[in-house]
């Protein structure tokens, strides 16, 4: 349950497991699905959404990278999550206390 997490970080194995980066999704299932489709040779579209099919929470992504020249592209996704928000800092649900966010990216290469 995503309300026993605090507890949880005493259990050494949990520990580990959060220590190695084995915690971006918090229980036993989800379920999710991806797509991307090119709009041209230098634009791409993508979406994935998530969700936890035991408390109905999940994330909603959309993304678009546009490949300005050959050495260098811009990527824009934005991330809306639904679900029972904490409270009392106790997590509610998987997703719920995941932020609406915005993330831009510029790479260059060389």
């Amino acid at each position: 349950s995503p309300a026993d997490i605090a507890s949880l970080y005493a259990i050494p194995e949990y520990q580990a497991r959060y220590l190695r980066g084995d915690m971006q999704i918090l229980g036993r299932q989800a379920v999710g699905f991806q797509a991307g489709y090119p709009l041209n040779e230098s634009v791409n579209l993508g979406g994935s959404v998530f969700a936890c099919p035991t408390d109905g929470s999940g994330l909603l992504s959309s993304s678009l990278r546009w490949d300005f020249s050959q050495t260098s592209s811009l990527t824009m996704a934005g991330y809306l999550p639904w679900g029972d928000e904490p409270e009392a800092g106790v997590v509610r649900s998987e997703f719920g206390s995941s932020p609406r966010s915005v993330f831009l990216q510029l790479g260059i290469y060389l």
